[in-house]
C-alpha cells in the first residue's frame, strides 16, 4: 500500500490504482536503466568506421559529406542483404534535384563510400559497410562513433546539407569516452587534448571561417556544446546524437544534464 495518492483536484476521484507514482529521482534511474539497455540496441545507431572515413574526408565536400549523412538514418537490412536506394529515394531524402544529386553520388561512389548497379529500375545504390555499418555486434578493438538514427534524423532536418557534411568530417574525431572532439580520440582521458578551430580546419579540409559558422549552428541546436578548459576551449558533441562507449558512463550523464541546463 503507497502512502501516496493520486487524486483528480476537480472531481475528487482517487485515480491511483490506474497510475504509478514515480519521484523524479525515480524516474532518472529508470531513464538511466533504458539508455543502458539500449546502448546494446544494435538498430538504433549506425557505426561510422574512423580508418575509412579518415581516408575520405579531406577530398569530399561539404555538400558531398551531407548527403551520405543524410542517407545514413535509413541504411537498414533485409533478408538477402541491405536494402539499395534508387537515385529518386535518395533525392528525395536529401532534397536535391536529381540533377543536382548525380555529381554528388559520382563522388560518393569514386570515394567508394556508395556503390551503383545499374537495374531495371534505374541505378541503385549501397552503403559501403566498411565505412558504415549497421545492425551488427562490432569486434573488440573496432574504432568507429555510433551516430544515433533517431536524434540524426531529427538535427538534419535542421541543418543544409554543408553542415550535415561537417557534421560527417567530424565522426572520426569524437574522443572514446569523454565526447570532446580531439586530433587524439583514443587517448586517456587525462591526456586528451581538445581540438582547436585550426586544429579542424586542417583535418577535415575546410577554412576556419567555415568551421566556426558550422560550429555555431550545431551549438545553437544543441548538437555540440562548447566548453572552456583552461587556456583551450573544446567541443563536445551530445551523447544522444554521437556515441563511442558500449554503455553509459556517469561522464556521459553529466554530460546529458549539461546540455539539458543549456536549454533552460
Amino acid at each position: 500500500m503507497t502512502n501516496h495518492r493520486l487524486i483528480d483536484i476537480r472531481t475528487g476521484e482517487d485515480l491511483t490504482p490506474d497510475y504509478t507514482i514515480r519521484s523524479n529521482k525515480q524516474v532518472d534511474a529508470y531513464r538511466a536503466k533504458q539508455r543502458l539497455e539500449q546502448g546494446y540496441n544494435f538498430t538504433r545507431f549506425v557505426a561510422s568506421h574512423h580508418d575509412p572515413i579518415l581516408n575520405v574526408i579531406r577530398d569530399l565536400s561539404l555538400v558531398e559529406a551531407g548527403v551520405i549523412l543524410r542517407l545514413l538514418p535509413h541504411i537498414k537490412t533485409q533478408t538477402g542483404g541491405r536494402v539499395t536506394l534508387t537515385t529518386e529515394e535518395i533525392a528525395k531524402l536529401v532534397g536535391r534535384s536529381r540533377r543536382r544529386l548525380d555529381e554528388s553520388l559520382k563522388a560518393l561512389c569514386d570515394a567508394g563510400i556508395l556503390s551503383k548497379q545499374r537495374t531495371g529500375k534505374g541505378n541503385v545504390y549501397t552503403v559501403s559497410e566498411e565505412h558504415h555499418s549497421y545492425g551488427v555486434s562490432l569486434g573488440k578493438g573496432a574504432r568507429f562513433t555510433k551516430l544515433y538514427r533517431e536524434a540524426a534524423d531529427h538535427l538534419l532536418a535542421e541543418v543544409s546539407l554543408e553542415t550535415a557534411g561537417f557534421l560527417y568530417k567530424i565522426q572520426p574525431f569524437l574522443h572514446y569516452e569523454l565526447c570532446f572532439l580531439t586530433s587524439t580520440p583514443e587517448a586517456p582521458t587525462d591526456a586528451m587534448e581538445t581540438m582547436t578551430i585550426a586544429e579542424m580546419a586542417f583535418q577535415i579540409g575546410l577554412s576556419e571561417s567555415e568551421v566556426k559558422r558550422h560550429l555555431a549552428v550545431l551549438r545553437r541546436l544543441g548538437a555540440l556544446m562548447r566548453v572552456s578548459t583552461g587556456e583551450r576551449t573544446g567541443y563536445i558533441v551530445h551523447p544522444d546524437l554521437m556515441f563511442r562507449l558500449a554503455q553509459e558512463t556517469d561522464w556521459s550523464t553529466k554530460m546529458r544534464s549539461m546540455f539539458k541546463s543549456l536549454t533552460k
